[in-house]
């Protein structure tokens, strides 16, 4: 053979000396292998080495969250920006994690009170010019030690989104959450605050744009925060909203905030007490009800009957857990004649064995009356298949059966052919 049969400029870019195309992956399919194999390198490599524009995709989305555990976690990350500044433009998310900060060091049981670098956040202003989000896991602010991160994260004005979870906080964060005038999501999952009272609070703090409210978790002070977000909250602007309400002590909260949306929330997730159920006890045994936080269990059917959607007419979706009380037809009545195209159901797996026809009946029949003449779809979605089945084993027919139970609890919803059923 020549030399010109491998002279590259007789080869059209991508190929190979056969001719033979390198094989190119679209960028969403791109974007599920990177998410998939996060972390993974030995698998993004080969992928690197065998599909035709790989590497200029895929790097950008590697770098798109990074997660800080630690002081020494985030001088890295100024070092990296500081050689290739390109990398800070990829960036969209910063992720502060305690839950896993000794994942570099196992044996390291010390945390560093300023492990968070804010000195290096302030170095970075400017440098991450498409960061969107910011997410804390298992962080405990104070006032004293984490003021000059916030002042420092503060200082990143295209933040849309900030999300807690496991977080212990104080008002310093909700101060630190009215600096960013772009916020459209905020999400507190299981976070507490050591707030008494928000008397004297500064009240020109707000949220002017927040669109969408994640607050769930049993934690203490939560009605305060409820409280300071009607008022930070703009009524206009809020459009999704995930809460539960698993005491009686935040119907009030939640009842405002239901009111404040009125028409423009187009999407609610809420929650209720479950049922007390007792799986473990002995036959003859008594087992007393579990409190939190030291306050009597909350009754449920207390909960729905108080909890006043009138106001919410312009709902698109909701969301309903477990809802095998005749009270959650008194909740699809209050949206009566609205435009709720989406149902979603969430059960326990565990509890379906002993669900039955009756405690479903109602809501059933009521999904299908004319005035729901706008539903589309009713997503029933069963949790915990992992935990009540051996994966390894008669998987399929697991996930058969369980769909079979949901189709008898909801024969009419069945019946109209608008009934999905999903395992996880």
């Amino acid at each position: 053979m020549g030399y010109h049969e491998y002279d590259p400029r007789h080869i059209q870019y991508g190929q190979s000396h056969s001719k033979e195309p390198i094989p190119t992956l679209p960028y969403d399919l791109i974007v599920d292998i990177v998410h998939h194999f996060k972390g993974d390198l030995e698998t993004l490599t080969t992928c690197a080495l065998v599909c035709h524009q790989w590497y200029g995709a895929a790097r950008p989305l590697m770098y798109e969250t990074v997660t800080i555990y630690n002081a020494t976690r985030a001088q890295e990350l100024y070092e990296m920006i500081g050689a290739a500044p390109i990398i800070g433009q990829w960036i969209k998310e910063i992720s502060f994690d305690l839950l896993n900060h000794d994942i570099e060091d196992p044996e390291n049981v010390d945390i560093d009170p300023n492990w968070l670098g804010a000195d290096v956040f302030m170095r970075l202003e400017g440098r991450l010019p498409s960061l969107r989000c910011i997410s804390f896991i298992a962080t405990h602010h104070d006032d004293i030690c984490h003021a000059a991160l916030f002042d420092a994260l503060s200082r990143f004005r295209t933040v849309r989104h900030v999300s807690s979870y496991l977080c212990h906080h104080t008002a310093t964060f909700l101060t630190f959450l009215s600096r960013f005038p772009l916020l459209e999501t905020l999400s507190l999952k299981r976070s507490t605050f050591s707030i008494v009272d928000l008397t004297g609070f500064p009240p020109n703090l707000s949220l002017p744009h927040l669109s969408d409210l994640h607050v769930t978790g049993c934690s203490n002070n939560q009605h305060h925060v409820r409280a300071w977000l009607n008022s930070a909250i703009t009524a206009s602007s809020l459009r999704s909203l995930t809460v539960d309400v698993r005491h009686e002590y935040y119907v009030e909260e939640t009842n405002e905030l239901l009111k404040n949306a009125g028409s423009n929330l187009q999407f609610l997730d809420i929650k209720f007490p479950l049922k007390p159920e007792y799986p473990n006890a002995s036959v003859g045994m008594s087992c007393p009800p579990r409190r939190d936080n030291g306050w009597p269990p909350a009754s449920r059917e207390v909960v729905m009957e108080r909890i006043d959607l009138r106001h919410n007419t312009g709902l698109r979706g909701l969301t309903i857990y477990t809802p095998d009380s005749p009270e959650f037809v008194g909740l699809l009545d209050q949206v009566s004649g609205s435009r709720i195209r989406t149902v979603d159901i969430v059960l326990q797996l565990s509890r379906l064995p002993r669900m039955k026809r009756e405690d479903y009946e109602a809501l059933d029949e009521r999904l299908v009356r004319s005035d729901f003449r706008h539903l589309e779809e009713v997503h029933v979605v069963c949790e915990g298949l992992a935990e009540q089945y051996d994966l390894s084993q008669n998987i399929w027919e697991s996930i058969d059966s369980v769909t079979c139970k949901v189709h008898q609890l909801f024969p009419s919803v069945s019946n109209r052919g608008i009934l999905r059923v999903t395992t996880g």
